[in-house]
């Protein structure tokens, strides 16, 4: 007869044999590691012979250390509950429980950080907590563009550098740049950074408890596809510098809103886009 202590037991080593299973079987051709720290990944179809290196930022890999360890803090404490003699039997069921909740979480985390490389080719963190998905993914370095794309970008920009040393102007110091970008294909606008420190990277280290606060040398990119862009091309060649700055005003606090981060003047852009619909 199997008393308790042993149906526990062995209860834990069959999950121990289940995941360890588990994890050496996990496909490992979406995913290849290098010494260099980079991941190769190869693309599917005509340009299957195309391969793309991608470089794991610094700050996905603290926030990934951070989860793990996390992770692994949640899984000691279960098991002592489980191998502890003086738990009772229903604390050791809620005990495997989260365990198994626990890992089961984790694989999915992984799979969804498989699917972003696979499918996108860009490196992710994924943060699975209740019904709330988080994902951080690191691209600033990563440029798909042909030569051809690449050229009439950067025409674009050149046409426009008047009209965007205005915008850059009319913001105040806020930003290091403005311009156009092809990486977006639906949205307007969105935050980008130049050095060291990210936008993410602003974020984790300003909401830690402590004196020290970093800026990111930010960038507002415009999708040159969008309809905005005619707008301010408009503004611009009418010399009305006054609306121009509205619309630049909007367009910034917009893509801050996107990467998470608080507006400094939220009365002055309600104001400003109220404003604007009144027109």
């Amino acid at each position: 007869m199997i008393n308790k202590k042993s149906l526990w037991f062995l209860t834990l080593f069959s999950l121990i044999l289940v995941l360890s299973v588990y994890y050496v079987t996990m496909p490992s051709e979406l995913l290849i590691a290098n010494e260099s720290g980079k991941v190769t990944t190869k693309t599917s179809g005509e340009d299957s012979d195309k391969v793309v290196e991608i470089t794991e930022s610094e700050v996905i890999t603290s926030l990934r250390v951070e989860a793990d360890e996390e992770v692994s803090k949640q899984l000691d404490e279960l098991k002592d509950i489980l191998t502890n003699s003086k738990s009772t039997v229903d604390e050791k069921n809620n005990a495997f429980e989260k365990m198994k909740l626990l890992n089961i979480t984790k694989g999915e985390e992984e799979n969804l950080e498989a699917k972003i490389l696979e499918e996108f080719s860009l490196k992710a963190f994924v943060k699975i907590d209740g019904d709330q998905i988080r994902v951080v993914v690191s691209a600033d370095k990563l440029d798909l563009s042909s030569e051809e794309e690449k050229a009439e970008l950067e025409k674009a920009n050149k046409d426009s550098k008047e009209m965007f040393e205005k915008m850059k102007d009319a913001l105040g110091g806020e930003v290091q740049e403005v311009r156009f970008t092809n990486r977006l294909k639906n949205h307007p606008v969105c935050l980008t950074s130049e050095g060291p420190i990210s936008v993410e990277m602003e974020k984790v280290i300003n909401s830690m408890p402590n004196d020290q606060k970093v800026k990111a040398k930010l960038v507002l990119e415009i999708n040159e596809k969008h309809k905005i862009v005619d707008k301010l091309k408009e503004l611009n060649s009418k010399e009305d510098k006054e609306a121009l700055n509205k619309y630049t005003k909007v367009l910034y606090s917009q893509a801050r809103l996107i990467e998470g981060l608080s507006l400094e003047n939220p009365t002055e852009i309600s104001n400003i886009i109220c404003d604007i619909m009144s027109k």
